[in-house]
């Protein structure tokens, strides 16, 4: 098994810095900067769930192999990536080295709404894990735990 990285973390830090750079932006490079910490921000909340599930995380920044590990571990994200998949994958690919990409700024905040109610969902879900399947909970017929 992986180490545990606190990846939900991390995305809500790279969806910050996505959020800043937009908000502030000047020209077509800041633009593929922000769309750039986008993409990380949702790889890493990807792989943040792949390991809520006991799972190894694909290195990867393909979101179409982190799509579908969820999806074949029962858990499928928000049909809105699957859609942009490719698209959000060059976020990655093609702002890093500066290959002819430049985001659109309407989709660039749409993406960060749809991401931060993702984070959301996965933010949720483990509230209602933690609260559900406490050991005292589960265990509380057999005395001390």
């Amino acid at each position: 098994m992986q180490d545990k990285i606190d990846f939900l973390r991390r995305a809500k830090v790279d969806l910050k810095i996505s959020k800043n750079i937009l908000n502030g932006w000047s020209d077509e490079i800041e633009i593929d900067a922000s769309a750039y910490h986008l993409q990380q921000a949702l790889e890493k909340a990807m792989k943040h769930e792949i390991t809520l599930l006991g799972e190894d995380y694909p290195r990867t920044h393909e979101i179409k192999r982190l799509w579908s590990s969820l999806d074949s571990l029962g858990k499928t994200p928000p049909e809105w990536i699957w859609e942009n998949r490719a698209l959000l994958t060059d976020y990655a690919d093609k702002t890093r080295y500066g290959e002819n990409l430049v985001a659109v700024e309407r989709e660039l905040r749409e993406f960060i709404a749809l991401l931060e109610e993702y984070i959301k969902s996965i933010e949720d879900s483990i509230s209602v894990l933690d609260g559900k399947f406490s050991p005292k909970e589960v265990f509380k017929d057999f005395g001390d735990v």
